[in-house]
């Protein structure tokens, strides 16, 4: 019976020092992908976004425009730095970089939009035309 009690307890104290010398090899592991973790710092470069959305068309103002930090390289296509007096070319939303597809110097006309009305078995096509004089 003697030999069953001293056998458990060092047994329990095995399994105690190995859950300890566990614990303690985590510790120190966490502790040396901490110090091998080198803190990289990015380079970037003010870009001019859209502050909100705006429709085609839309002469821009000051108030449309604001900028941000992108990383340097993230964008791909052509920045146009300064776009104010220019039209957007397309509907643009919200933070969208202003690209230089996105507007144009000149004004944009409005176009009609084309759309099929189905009514039964029998499809038209219907135009929305755009207008900003009428003529009386």
């Amino acid at each position: 019976m003697y030999h069953r009690s001293f056998a458990f307890v060092v047994l329990a104290v095995g399994i105690s020092l190995a859950g300890y010398a566990a614990f303690q090899a985590d510790a120190y592991i966490s502790q040396v992908r901490a110090e091998q973790i080198v803190v990289q710092e990015v380079e970037t470069e003010p870009v001019t976004i859209f502050a909100r959305d705006l429709p085609r068309g839309y002469l821009i103002t000051p108030d449309d425009l604001t900028t941000i930090e992108y990383v340097v390289g993230e964008i791909v296509v052509a920045v146009v730095d300064s776009p104010v007096g220019q039209y957007t070319t397309r509907a643009v939303s919200a933070g969208q970089p202003v690209v230089a597809t996105a507007v144009s110097e000149e004004d944009v006309p409005l176009q009609g939009t084309f759309i099929r009305v189905r009514r039964g078995t029998e499809v038209t096509r219907a135009c929305i035309a755009f207008c900003d004089e009428v003529e009386s």
